[in-house]
């Protein structure tokens, strides 16, 4: 049986997006339980659920993916550098060993997304939401971060740009513009 070519798989991502939503809610840690009875952001799960198909060594560098659907996903070692993504929707995605160089992300949704090893270097990320992500090691060097919104993010390694930002984290507004 013949494999689907790229920009089939991406419309297979796009039209057809994994909900690891009601995953998310199940493997809440208990920590993250009380947080979130407190009025805390839900912060994203350490892996993603099995059975969640992984996508290796994708390239979407300099398309137009304005509003994309990636909701869910698990990608690893693949690059969005210099792509528009305004308004595309990341949240409870996976993606370790990313490159999100010079995109535009303006007003993306990265809700309860794990971002481990991800560099946004670059990047236009104001009016992103974060609320809730896990940013392992992230990069946000020269990153236009204006009025994003990274409340109850929890940051784990990365510059000194990410811990500026995971200072902030613990202050700002509970729901994304």
């Amino acid at each position: 049986m013949r494999r689907p070519g790229p920009v089939l798989a991406l419309a297979l991502i796009i039209a057809a997006p994994v909900s690891l939503a009601m995953a998310q809610v199940e493997n809440l840690d208990p920590a993250g339980d009380a947080a979130m009875a407190a009025g805390a952001a839900p912060v994203a799960p350490a892996a993603p659920a099995a059975n969640v198909p992984v996508w290796r060594n994708q390239n979407f560098s300099e398309k137009n993916l304005k509003g994309a659907r990636f909701s869910g996903a698990h990608f690893e070692d693949s690059d969005f550098s210099k792509s528009n993504l305004i308004n595309a929707d990341f949240s409870g995605m996976v993606l370790r060993r990313g490159k999100m160089k010079a995109a535009n992300l303006t007003v993306a949704n990265f809700t309860g997304a794990v971002l481990e090893d991800v560099d946004f270097s670059g990047s236009n990320l104001s009016k992103a939401c974060f609320i809730g992500a896990r940013l392992i090691r992230a990069s946000f060097t020269g990153a236009n971060i204006n009025s994003a919104v990274f409340t109850g993010a929890v940051f784990e390694g990365g510059d000194a740009n990410t811990a500026n930002i995971a200072a902030m984290a613990r202050y700002g507004p509970k729901t994304c513009p």
